[in-house]
């Protein structure tokens, strides 16, 4: 299932089975994780959402927005 979405809609990580990422808009940090993939607490999409937002500079970047 989730390679034919692979194929309609290019993600914008290198690895196929982490559809995991994040993107800066102007103020706004956007972190985008996958429903379909293991999000709890110590998982391995968990611990890159958690550092991601750590590393975000909230002086400059002051809101931060998680969608899946």
């Amino acid at each position: 299932m989730w390679s034919a979405y692979e194929t309609y809609f290019q993600m914008p990580t290198a690895a196929k089975d982490k559809p995991w990422y994040s993107i800066e808009q102007g103020s706004v940090h956007f972190t985008v994780i996958s429903t379909e993939h293991n999000w709890s607490h110590n998982s391995e999409q968990y611990e890159w959402m958690r550092k991601d937002m750590a590393s975000v500079d909230r002086s400059r970047t002051p809101w931060l927005i998680v969608t899946g």
